[in-house]
């Protein structure tokens, strides 16, 4: 583990507070440029927003609903280059939206959209308009009742944590320094009143410690008006919860994205398979602002008002809420304060510049890296001596080639080379296929997922693993708690846990799980 102390003697060009994707793509952004840069993270690395969203690299059509062609644009753009550098962590998916009567966006307005996407995409074969009759071949259990239109075109999806950890890699690799579990106390500022450092907890409980940078940037979201108040800064965010619901993939049979809106309210509603479940949701409702260490829940309103959209698109399921296998809630950093309708907020980023603080806010997983330049561009207004980008910045790195002689099925070694990296090539193929095979249907975690991660991912606990790191607490039952006797062995011996820290580990992952992403009681 790396100590505050020895990094409190280093000189630090920029010091990221906040391990999210917006904090990621920042500090990468820094160690391209050749930048002595630190991130910390109070908690574990994308345990905010940044896992719980949708998974969605989308193209932005919803933005256009909105009359936002600019944000349209720019997240076209990004998830063109995310498609370009990023498979198969992100990847396309088919995607289908059905409109019906009574709907207050129209199939008229909804493919004027449509066609406005494919043009700034080049592509003016990007959709289809399907005849409503054919809607089962897509969606096989979708209501025909009342079915005005129906729409397939392509979207992309992704693993939130794990693009996240990536691009943390890419600018470790690149020398940068990234600590999690390391929560920030306090600012230091200099004789004028300027930022120009931070005061961190140590992991280890021992007294803060100063650290000092030229340029200190605020990327912690939903909670940046909490750090925001060391400088006495007015609030400038509206904090809004988005919640889902896990569906089992057996209980909700999809092949693509199944969209619609609400009949209640007109709230598109997605139906995203992923990793052997279905993630429904989202929702948009104000959250009261939450302490540093307190989280979202989903509430039983929320709840409600997706499992009954469900029900109303897909009556012969009949699904339930005992159907429901998880629920979890992100916050959304959004800048826009100004319309009453949270679904109306704009989501466009937000960057300040406040006594030597820089704060990065609002946007969307897809513009991450447009988020880290505008950031820079920002901070060159005021700091003119930082460095110049002198080639184009790609937004992941590309991959390298398979060796050609790799003793692995190629699928299996491209996927560990895109969410892992290349070191992780050699491990993997030292592994025995047993530890290699996925060991729980729909999803690709393995033993040696579960090694590797433990060993070379800045694991300090049980879910960090199963809730980011793998992801088999969100889409596995009972949050994974099933397999933990297989994982046993192979953690205490990675992590060196003893019985002891084992048990209080599952005590605390138990408990942790049941409150975050179980049922809220009024409910179960």
């Amino acid at each position: 583990m790396t100590s505050l102390t020895w990094l409190a003697n280093r000189d630090w060009d920029i010091i990221v507070i906040g391990g999210g994707i917006t904090g990621a793509g920042i500090l990468r952004e820094a160690a391209r440029l050749g930048l002595k840069a630190l991130l910390v993270e109070r908690n574990d690395f994308a345990s905010g927003t940044s896992s719980h969203s949708s998974k969605l690299i989308h193209g932005g059509l919803r933005y256009f609903l909105q009359g936002n062609l600019k944000m349209m644009r720019e997240s076209l753009l990004a998830r063109q280059h995310l498609l370009r550098d990023g498979p198969p962590l992100v990847k396309p998916i088919g995607y289908v939206h059905a409109t019906y009567k009574g709907d207050r966006i129209t199939p008229f307005v909804f493919e004027t959209g449509i066609r406005t996407y494919a043009m700034l995409h080049g592509r003016l074969k990007v959709h289809r308009r399907l005849d409503p009759l054919a809607i089962g071949l897509y969606t096989p259990d979708l209501s025909q009742k009342d079915l005005s239109a129906v729409f397939a075109f392509d979207e992309s999806q992704t693993d939130d944590a794990r693009l996240v950890l990536r691009v943390l890699r890419e600018a470790t690799d690149r020398g940068a320094v990234a600590l999690n579990y390391t929560p920030v106390v306090g600012l230091l500022r200099d004789e004028r009143g300027h930022v120009n450092g931070i005061l961190a907890q140590d992991p280890e409980g021992r007294e803060p410690v100063s650290l000092r940078a030229r340029v200190v940037v605020n990327a912690t979201g939903a909670w940046a008006d909490s750090l925001r108040r060391y400088i006495d800064a007015p609030a400038r965010l509206r904090p809004m919860r988005g919640s889902h619901l896990v569906i089992p993939g057996w209980r909700l049979r999809l092949g693509q994205i199944t969209s619609f809106f609400h009949p209640e309210n007109g709230r598109p509603i997605y139906c995203v398979p992923w990793k052997g479940v279905v993630l429904v949701g989202t929702t948009d409702v104000d959250q009261e602002m939450l302490g540093e260490n307190e989280e979202p829940h989903a509430s039983a309103t929320e709840i409600q008002f997706l499992l009954s959209g469900l029900q109303a698109r897909f009556p012969t399921l009949n699904i339930r809420w005992q159907d429901i296998q998880a629920v979890f809630a992100g916050l959304r950093p959004v800048a826009d304060v100004r319309t009453s309708d949270p679904s109306k907020a704009s989501r466009e980023h937000l960057i300040l510049y406040e006594s030597g603080l820089l704060t990065v806010a609002g946007g969307k997983l897809t513009t991450f890296h447009t988020m880290a330049l505008a950031a820079f561009e920002k901070l060159r207004q005021h700091l003119p001596q930082l460095p110049k980008s002198r080639v184009a910045s790609s937004t992941l790195d590309p991959l390298p080639d398979l060796p050609v002689d790799l003793p692995l099925d190629s699928n299996l070694a491209l996927d560990w080379l895109s969410r892992y990296g290349e070191t992780s090539l050699d491990f993997l193929s030292a592994s025995s296929p047993v530890e290699r095979a996925p060991f729980h249907n729909g999803h690709s975690a393995s033993l040696a997922d579960f090694r590797w991660a433990a060993r070379q991912e800045a694991v300090r606990h049980l879910d960090d693993l199963l809730l980011r790191r793998t992801r088999l607490g969100v889409t596995a039952p009972r949050g994974g708690s099933d397999f933990l006797p297989r994982l046993r062995p192979i953690l205490q011996e990675e992590l060196n846990w003893s019985d002891s820290q084992w048990d209080e580990e599952v005590a605390r992952y138990l408990v942790y799980w049941k409150q975050m992403y179980g049922l809220p009681r009024e409910i179960n």
